[in-house]
């Protein structure tokens, strides 16, 4: 029986399936470069000593998000797919964004 493989390994995720939003409306995708490549990154944030996905996302598109009235935080959800789809798991987050 092979081990079980953990689905919070951020490297297992597919960056090109990433979106973020509010569920109200259309999600950002990750941004690119002009040469179409993904604005990711592989680095240890947290100094546990395991390597972390970092994708960037444009801010304007994600404050554009609309956010409930008298309020200056939204919850947004970051979507997307694993890596190996045999396990039918999609991998969500949520992030907190202020004005």
């Amino acid at each position: 029986m092979a081990p079980a493989r953990s689905v919070a390994d951020a490297l297992q995720v597919d960056a090109h399936t990433l979106t973020s939003g509010d569920g109200n409306g259309e999600d950002v995708r990750v941004l690119t470069g002009e040469n179409g490549v993904l604005a990711t990154e592989e680095r240890g944030m947290n100094g546990v000593g395991r390597m972390d996905l970092v994708v960037r996302f444009d801010g304007r598109q994600l404050f554009g998000q609309e956010l409930p009235a008298g309020e200056d935080r939204a919850v947004l959800v970051i979507n997307g797919a694993l890596l190996d789809r045999s396990m039918g798991v999609y991998a969500t987050a949520d992030v907190t964004i202020e004005r």
